[in-house]
């Protein structure tokens, strides 16, 4: 992991807390850094529940991170650590000028059982290299029914101690419901097997 450092993105030189003020959030008011993760690719809308999470074109999940439009592909920023975990479906996703990293925090989605993460797989911590990198293997511990709104979005942040100073605000997918994988059989017997295998 990192050490906790400042950063100038421009030079990659390491700066003084009253310098990196300039690419802070403002908790509080809920002003964006220009730093950001972003989604490289959608996800496929078709998604059950112990099965693994892939995108749109069938593809692993992609993630950067990027300062305004341009990606960060050089400095230390290119290759932080991030985590990935599921929010409730009542998570202003579309307005990433609202939230804070306080919010994003307090959506996360936990276990029916209230206890780990809805998401489960290696690709749920990550690190990206030259500004970029595919998840590993993640899948959605449980279905959608008892989230708020019926869905789950997929979230992505840095994870705690990479970077002081400023925030790296975090990457959000579209909601999406996820239904029970045994809604997939086609014929009862097999269900009951699949019910037995996977619980």
């Amino acid at each position: 992991m990192l050490s906790c450092l400042y950063f100038r993105q421009e030079t990659n030189q390491e700066v003084k807390p009253a310098e990196a003020e300039g690419l802070a959030s403002t908790e509080g008011k809920g002003e964006n850094t220009s730093i950001r993760l972003r989604f490289l690719n959608g996800m496929n809308t078709q998604v059950y529940h112990d099965d693994e999470i892939k995108s749109d074109r069938n593809t692993a999940i992609s993630i950067g991170i990027f300062n305004g439009e341009k990606m960060i592909e050089s400095g230390e920023l290119s290759n932080v650590q991030i985590e990935i975990f599921a929010l409730e479906g009542d998570f202003p996703y579309a307005s990433p000028k609202s939230w804070t990293a306080k919010k994003f925090n307090k959506h996360r989605a936990n276990a029916r059982d209230g206890r780990g993460n809805v998401l489960a797989g290696e690709g749920i911590k990550a690190q990206l290299k030259n500004g970029q990198c595919d998840l590993g293997s993640i899948k959605f511990t449980e279905n959608s029914s008892k989230a708020h709104r019926g869905k789950f979005i997929i979230g992505a942040r840095v994870c705690e101690g990479e970077v002081c100073g400023f925030r790296v605000q975090e990457a959000v997918m579209d909601p999406v419901v996820v239904q029970d994988r045994r809604n997939k059989c086609r014929f009862p017997a097999i269900c009951i097997a699949s019910s037995f295998h996977f619980n």
